[in-house]
């Protein structure tokens, strides 16, 4: 179960850091700048990989498909976390009620992670829970997808530095940030059962790996669920 960052304990806090850090100095070929550069390649460029609808490319930031392609991407992050010895599933940052950066994750990790990020964060210019709800409650996938893209947007320019750039992968916050943009999709999913992407969004592959959309619909599928 992925758990919110506010209720990790000390121990949970070190187990999740060390992973990160084992994560960071891996030589391994999906190491840490793996995920940062297919981030940044996949957002940046289009490529005869990249699946295309109406004569169009799908990118990493396009309606619906941002939603499962992160889904599949943090997955696979989590993977290599475990991989790594990191016992606990990735936790989650509710922005919207915890409305700072984590304590764990804040200055003591630039060194070893190389990530820059705004001088100061009033957390009064955070999304808020009312802001959230209303996003939660549309009906229409339309706008339920457009209207988290937006809310997600905002906390990453909040951040600021890397994360306002197509690297933000590198920083720690992108992970927890995402865990959480991913909870209200699967929470949203649950109340509206029915709803779902059209057939040619649900065909395409979430490049680089293989994967369709299709598979990336359900999180119990995936194995994973929320704490609530």
């Amino acid at each position: 179960m992925r758990l919110k960052q506010a209720g990790l304990t000390d121990n949970q806090w070190t187990d999740f850091i060390d992973a990160m850090k084992c994560l960071k100095k891996s030589k391994k070929n999906h190491n840490w700048d793996f995920f940062v550069d297919t981030h940044q390649k996949y957002a940046n460029h289009q490529h005869d990989e990249s699946p295309h609808i109406d004569g169009d490319d799908l990118t990493i930031h396009s309606p619906f498909y941002w939603l499962a392609w992160h889904r599949k991407f943090i997955l696979e992050f989590e993977k290599e976390l475990k991989a790594d010895g990191m016992a606990i599933d990735l936790p989650y940052w509710n922005w919207t009620t915890f409305r700072s950066i984590p304590d764990n994750l804040k200055k003591e990790l630039f060194g070893w992670m190389g990530v820059t990020r705004a001088i100061f964060h009033n957390g009064d210019n955070l999304p808020t829970v009312a802001q959230l709800t209303a996003v939660k409650n549309e009906t229409s996938y339309s706008r339920f997808d457009n209207g988290l893209n937006n809310l997600h947007g905002v906390l990453h320019n909040w951040v600021g530095g890397t994360m306002s750039t197509f690297k933000s992968p590198k920083d720690p916050l992108f992970f927890l940030h995402h865990a959480f943009v991913d909870k209200v999709w699967a929470d949203w999913q649950s109340l509206n059962p029915t709803a779902t992407f059209s057939t040619d969004i649900l065909n395409a592959t979430l490049a680089p790996w293989s994967t369709r959309v299709s598979e990336m619909m359900s999180i119990t599928t995936l194995g994973y669920s929320y704490q609530t």
